[in-house]
């Protein structure tokens, strides 16, 4: 039997590192783990490159329990194939009892995975490379019987084709996926209620990977940040405007002015 089987006890040493580039910020994350293999939980992070993710990007992951391999990838840097071989590279044939994966929102209904690549369940079995990346996923972790999950945080259960999405991931991959129930408009959805979340995890699975304490503060921090950047662009929208069209107008008045037909 392999080492890395589930039903092995033997422990091993791990030293993993994740690195992501947020501006002029560089931030290095390192989990060393020394527990049986198949006891640890593993959690992908998608991001935007913008100027307030350093402060939103440490909180959250400060929130990130100790037993859990974060790893943060760029949304705008990779492909369904870049991340699927960077997610199997760290986990190296390893077993977790769950995978947990963060992205962006923009429909209850998909999964933006990566920058033009929408996963939804109109598109899943006609993408090879989304399938495959689901399933290679999959295949790190425990049977259901034994707790193993994979817990997307967008609230895909929130709407029908999300639905159809999940019984298409179920059953390709063998395993339960998950995901919030809510659609309410801030980050704290995703400490209500889950669909199809095991007894074991009860209610909530992202407290498998957060603790719940710093988990809210990162959804208090994130919501106001959001707000205040929403108010920041509509006070802002009509002065850009002006300046836009003022530049417009100066650079056309140059053009026109140095222009001497022959």
């Amino acid at each position: 039997m392999p080492s890395n089987h589930p039903a092995n006890l033997q422990k091993s040493s791990l030293c993993f590192l994740s690195h992501t580039n947020l501006s002029s910020t560089s931030i290095y994350v390192y989990v060393y783990l020394s527990i049986p293999t198949y006891i640890y939980l593993f959690i992908c992070i998608s991001i935007y490159l913008s100027i307030y993710l350093s402060i939103y990007l440490s909180l959250l992951l400060a929130a990130v329990k100790f037993n859990v391999l974060p790893i943060v990838y760029e949304f705008e840097a990779n492909t369904v194939d870049s991340l699927g071989l960077l997610v199997e590279n760290l986990l190296d044939k390893n077993y977790v009892r769950s995978i947990g994966l963060i992205c962006h929102e923009e429909d209850p209904g998909v999964i933006n995975l990566v920058e033009g690549c929408q996963v939804s369940a109109q598109n899943f079995h006609s993408e090879p490379n989304v399938k495959q990346f689901f399933i290679s996923l999959s295949s790190h972790i425990l049977p259901v019987e034994q707790g193993g999950s994979f817990d997307i945080f967008t609230p895909l259960a929130a709407s029908e084709d999300g639905m159809n999405l999940i019984a298409d991931l179920t059953t390709t991959t063998g395993i339960v996926f998950s995901s919030p129930t809510s659609i309410i408009e801030n980050y704290r959805k995703v400490l209500g209620k889950w669909l199809y979340s095991s007894e074991q995890k009860g209610n909530c699975p992202s407290l498998d990977y957060f603790y719940e304490n710093k988990l809210n503060a990162w959804a208090h921090t994130a919501k106001h940040t959001t707000e205040a950047i929403k108010h920041c662009k509509n006070a802002l929208a009509p002065f850009l405007k002006l300046f836009h069209n003022d530049l417009v107008a100066h650079i056309t008045v140059c053009c026109v002015g140095t222009y001497h037909p022959s």
